[in-house]
C-alpha cells in the first residue's frame, strides 16, 4: 500500500460477552455486537491515524475505509483497536514508489 491510497479494512467477532459453553453446548453468555470500534494507526509507535466510531454490524463485523495518510514512510504500519480488550492487530506494510 502507497500514501494517499484508499485501503478497506474488515475485522468480525467484535462482540461483548464471551463465547463459553456448558457441557451440554447451551451457551453461559448470550453475545451482542460492541455498539462501535475505534481504529488507530501507528508508525514508529506513533499514531498517525485514528477513525473513531466505526459502526458494528450484527453479526459483531464491520467494513471500513481508510485513506493512508500522506506523511507515512516505507516501512511497516499497525491497525489496532485499542479500547478492545483481545483483539489482535493488522500489520501491513507501506511502499514508497
Amino acid at each position: 500500500m502507497e500514501p494517499g491510497e484508499s485501503i478497506s479494512i474488515t475485522g468480525h467477532a467484535f462482540m461483548d460477552g464471551c463465547d463459553d459453553h456448558a457441557g451440554n453446548g447451551t451457551p453461559y453468555v448470550t453475545q451482542s455486537p460492541l455498539d462501535s470500534v475505534r481504529l488507530e494507526l501507528t508508525q514508529d509507535n506513533q499514531i498517525v491515524a485514528t477513525l473513531d466510531a466505526i459502526a458494528i454490524e450484527d453479526d459483531g463485523s464491520f467494513v471500513t475505509t481508510l485513506a493512508v495518510p500522506d506523511s507515512l514512510v516505507a516501512g511497516p504500519i499497525v491497525v489496532d483497536a485499542p479500547d478492545v480488550a483481545g483483539a489482535e492487530p493488522l500489520e501491513l506494510t507501506v511502499t514508497v514508489p
